[in-house]
C-alpha cells in the first residue's frame, strides 16, 4: 500500500520567537537531533500498542532556500503482548524548498510559502513497520503576526489543515483529514536580538478516519531550553484524547546545529611544511 499525504498549512504566524524554516539560513548552515520518546499503548483494545523509539534527523541547507533531510528510528521498540519486539526504525527522505520569502517589514503581508515532500523508504524490521513505500507533500504558508506589543513578541500561533491520501491493497485511496492548531511562547527576557532560551509550545492534532484506521486526536506540550546559539534541548509530554491513541507519552531530544563549510575549516589539520630546500 503506497500513501500520499498533502498538508496545506493554511495560516501560521510566526514572529521572533519563531522563524521561517530557512529565514536567516546559508548554505551548507546543518542541523542534527538526537532523542528518545515512549508512548503507552491505546485505552481500547485495538488501538495503538506501546511503543519506544530513538529517532535521529540530520537536515542540511544546500541552498539559503533549499534544505534536504533524513528522518529515521535508529532504534525501536513495540509491545506485542507481552513481550518487546526490538530492532531499527523506517526511513524517511525527503526536501523543503522556499517558493517565497516573507516581507512584513515596513507594513509588507507576503507570507513564506515552502513545499516540502518526503519518501518513506521502508528500513523498519518486520513487524516494526508496514512494509511500504509512502510519499507525502506539505505545502506551508508562514506569516510574521508583529512586533508592537510584548505579547506579540513572545507568542506565535499555527493552524495546519489538510488531506492524508492513503492507497489501499484492493485499489483505489482513502481520505482523511487533518488539523493542528499549535501556540508557541517565550518564556523570560529575551535577548538583544529578541530570542528567548526558553519557549512553550502547546499543540492539538486530529485527523479523521480513513479506511480501518480510527479518527485520532492527541494534545502536546513542548519545552525548549537554548543551551547556547548551536544546541537545545527538547523535552515534552503528550497526551492521547482519542480511545485509539495512544493514551500518554513523553518525549526528549537534543539538537545541534552549524555550518559544515566552517566545521571542515576547523576539523582540517594545518598544513605540514615541507622539508626547507639546502642553497
Amino acid at each position: 500500500m503506497k500513501r500520499i499525504s498533502i498538508m496545506f498549512l493554511i495560516f501560521a504566524p510566526s514572529l521572533m520567537v519563531v522563524k521561517g524554516y530557512s529565514q536567516g539560513k546559508s548554505t551548507w548552515d546543518f542541523s542534527v537531533s538526537y532523542g528518545y520518546s515512549y508512548f503507552a499503548k491505546a485505552r481500547r483494545q485495538g488501538g495503538d500498542p506501546s511503543k519506544q523509539t530513538v529517532p535521529a534527523n540530520l537536515k542540511v541547507w544546500l541552498r539559503p532556500r533549499f534544505y534536504a533531510y533524513v528522518q529515521s528510528d535508529a532504534a525501536k521498540s513495540v509491545k506485542q503482548s507481552n513481550s518487546w519486539q526490538t530492532g531499527s526504525g523506517d526511513t524517511k527522505v525527503g526536501a523543503d524548498f522556499m517558493l517565497v520569502t516573507e516581507n512584513t517589514s515596513n507594513g509588507g503581508k507576503r507570507p513564506e510559502v515552502d513545499i516540502d515532500y518526503l519518501i518513506k523508504i521502508p528500513t523498519a524490521k518486520s513487524g516494526l513497520g508496514t512494509g511500504q513505500v509512502d510519499h507525502q507533500m506539505l505545502i506551508t504558508v508562514i506569516r510574521g503576526l508583529g512586533t508592537r506589543t510584548d505579547f506579540e513578541k513572545r507568542t506565535s500561533m499555527e493552524i495546519d489543515a489538510g488531506d492524508y491520501i492513503s492507497g489501499v491493497a484492493s485499489g483505489g485511496v482513502v481520505h482523511s483529514g487533518l488539523l493542528t492548531l499549535v501556540g508557541e511562547f517565550g518564556l523570560g527576557t529575551p535577548s538583544a536580538s529578541g530570542d528567548f532560551r526558553w519557549k512553550l509550545s502547546e499543540e492539538l492534532d486530529g485527523a479523521t478516519a480513513s479506511g480501518a484506521d480510527p479518527s485520532e486526536a492527541y494534545g502536546l506540550t513542548k519545552f525548549t531550553y537554548q543551551l547556547s546559539k548551536k544546541i537545545s534541548i527538547n523535552p515534552g509530554v503528550r497526551v492521547g484524547i482519542t480511545p485509539y491513541t495512544p493514551k500518554f507519552g513523553v518525549f526528549f531530544s537534543i539538537n545541534i546545529g552549524g555550518n559544515l563549510r566552517r566545521l571542515g575549516t576547523v576539523l582540517t589539520p594545518p598544513a605540514t611544511p615541507g622539508p626547507i630546500a639546502s642553497k
